[in-house]
């Protein structure tokens, strides 16, 4: 057998595991995800996650704001009231794994966990305003057609869709020290824009010339929009959303690269 880190809702434990030997038996790996357990590792895995306690992280970092380290914290505590830092650290295995864990969640609620041959489109694992009519989902068919309204002329008011953008210059994102390890799961699947897609465009955008220096002191802002801001990844972000239900489109939630304009 071999020792195995298990993390559970209850603490860190310590289990003595024996693979299946046979002949036609599964890796290791996909023993442990049959079991209800995700390794952390694909290859020798030596630390495993319970399915649940995966699902409580999620639900406690969304609902309560708990962060990653201040969860495994609660973890160590539960494991040893006596001495937490003697728990082995298993921090940057909770950080990655989460991060897989969502993704495949979103796979599966968006109906791609199940058939490995459908490839995920742009915006795909991202879910649009339910109540704004959409084609092919809450309107009859040949609806924009003369005859389905008796000859007369559809009344296209009725069907058209309002859309309202706003931006909010206060969330900066800086730039990582590590930039190769930011490993993107699913660019441009969700509300983000794909990444090589939107740095394509602004390389090929053109820049409209500054207008002259506000003297007005209410527009500081408008001022300071081509400061240097070498160590930001993100100077702010910027979405379009649903003009009467106030839900976001789905990639069309960009990063912006300059101050306020």
């Amino acid at each position: 057998g071999r020792m195995l880190t298990v993390m559970d809702m209850m603490g860190i434990h310590h289990l003595d595991i024996n693979w299946c030997g046979c002949e036609n038996s599964p890796p290791h790996d996909q023993q442990l995800l049959a079991m209800g357990l995700y390794p952390a590792s694909t290859l020798q895995p030596q630390t495993a996650f319970t399915f649940r306690v995966l699902d409580d992280y999620l639900l406690t970092n969304k609902e309560c704001k708990t962060s990653a380290m201040s969860y495994y914290s609660r973890l160590c505590w539960a494991t040893d009231n006596a001495f937490p830092r003697w728990v082995p650290d298993r921090y940057q295995e909770l950080l990655r794994v989460s991060r897989q864990w969502r993704n495949l969640k979103y796979w599966k609620w968006h109906g791609f966990g199940h058939d490995l041959g459908w490839k995920v489109g742009l915006g795909d694992l991202a879910i649009f305003c339910a109540a704004c009519l959409q084609p092919g989902v809450n309107l009859q068919d040949k609806w924009e057609c003369h005859s389905f309204w008796l000859g007369g002329t559809p009344p296209t008011w009725k069907y058209r869709r309002s859309m309202v953008m706003d931006s909010n210059f206060t969330a900066e994102h800086l730039r990582t020290r590590w930039p190769d390890d930011d490993v993107w799961l699913g660019d441009g699947h969700g509300f983000m824009v794909a990444e090589a897609r939107y740095k394509i465009h602004l390389a090929a955008a053109k820049e409209s010339k500054q207008s002259p220096p506000h003297l007005c002191h209410n527009h500081h802002a408008v001022n300071q929009a081509n400061a240097d801001r070498h160590n930001l990844e993100a100077t702010g972000i910027g979405a379009a959303a649903c003009g009467h239900h106030r839900c976001f489109f789905p990639h069309l939630v960009i990063d912006f690269q300059k101050g306020e304009w």
